[in-house]
């Protein structure tokens, strides 16, 4: 079976307790962190002297969806996004012999009860050092940066993570996570989820979270963004033009743009079209129709931000054909609700049982 990612360093609003992911503390690092690292981009498929097969190189092409992951014989993994065989990151099972990524800085291979895992060291009294949404004081991962390693603390409260560096206690499932604090003062401004937590200037401001989220309805994650917490009472909610999205039960809630709607009930103003937050859910926000907007069919932008105006006309833009079009969404679970004429409601990635949203095609 292919090896999952660590899912307990924290990506989009995916909270998991440690003990699904390893019982005992790494012992001890790889002697080479970027070992293995390459610029080829050659087939795996070639020989060897001995007539064996080549093992797979960084920047190899690989399929995510495969069962095997073609990587793995290599030391590496396959990017869910560019489909490339790459050097595993933070919280990522490794090879000894191949190491880990470059970044963050610390990073390296080290032995655990589930295999070697790609971890950052640190002191219990510093989590400085650590990547963004991790810290130190996890028992089962003692001297290493984890998730679960946040201390306790109240939630809503301000905590600190070492020497200078300050953060907000934020409920996660049914723990509390202290997630740095930083500068970005800006919503919906770009921030770096892979920092460290000393990385101010890169962070979000008090009261918001770099959240890695997903720019186009049914596409694969983006950059970071700073995102304002709905659930902290010490800010007053979201803006009058914002909605609430909570991508998990029992964590914490972020503000995103419009006001809240849902496909299937008529309630956006005028010059204003209801776009889901994610396919699993058919709930999102109603964002103005921006002036040089696409009809159904005709081509839209996805963007390299947060959107705050759609660019269709009606429906959502999303990736088709190889080109991007506006289209029209639907129920997958309701006969293609609010209706596709003439078209078949459509899986955006088909094989994923959590959407529940579709496009007519």
């Amino acid at each position: 079976m292919k090896t999952p990612p660590w899912f307990c360093v924290w990506l989009l609003a995916s909270v998991a307790p440690l003990s699904a992911c390893a019982s005992a503390a790494p012992s001890s690092q790889s002697t080479g962190g970027d070992a293995g690292s390459t610029s080829g981009g050659g087939s795996s498929s070639g020989g060897t002297a001995d007539g064996g097969l080549q093992p797979p190189r960084v920047n190899d092409p690989c399929d995510p969806s495969a069962v095997l992951d073609a990587c793995a014989p290599g030391g590496l993994v396959c990017d869910q996004l560019a489909a490339r065989c790459r050097l595993p990151g933070s919280g990522e099972q490794c090879a000894l012999a191949t190491g880990c990524a470059a970044a963050p800085v610390g990073l390296g291979c080290y032995p655990s009860s589930v295999g070697s895992v790609c971890l950052v060291p640190c002191t219990s009294s510093d989590s400085s050092g650590c990547p963004y949404a991790t810290s130190c004081g996890d028992p089962n991962l003692p001297g290493f940066c984890s998730a679960q390693g946040t201390p306790a603390c109240l939630p809503w409260s301000r905590c600190t993570l070492g020497p200078g560096v300050s953060g907000d206690c934020v409920p996660v499932g049914v723990g509390v996570a202290c997630l740095a604090s930083g500068t970005v003062a800006m919503p919906y401004a770009a921030c770096n989820p892979a920092a460290e937590n000393a990385a101010a200037s890169v962070l979000c401001r008090p009261g918001s979270v770099c959240q890695q989220v997903t720019l186009g309805v049914g596409s694969g994650l983006d950059g970071g963004f700073c995102f304002a917490l709905c659930g902290d009472p010490r800010s007053g909610g979201c803006q009058a033009d914002e909605h609430c999205e909570q991508p998990n039960t029992g964590a914490y809630g972020l503000c995103q743009p419009g006001l809240a709607c849902a496909l299937d009930a008529d309630t956006c103003p005028v010059e204003t079209v209801c776009v889901p937050d994610v396919a699993s859910r058919l709930s999102g926000g109603c964002l103005p129709v921006a002036s040089d907007a696409g009809g159904l069919g005709e081509g839209c932008r996805l963007g390299s931000a947060v959107a705050l105006a759609s660019t269709c006309s009606a429906g959502v833009c999303v990736q088709a054909d190889g080109g991007e079009r506006c289209a029209a969404p639907c129920d997958l679970a309701d006969g293609g609700r609010p209706y596709c004429v003439r078209q078949t409601c459509t899986a955006l990635n088909p094989g994923d049982a959590s959407e529940v949203l579709g496009v007519c095609r």
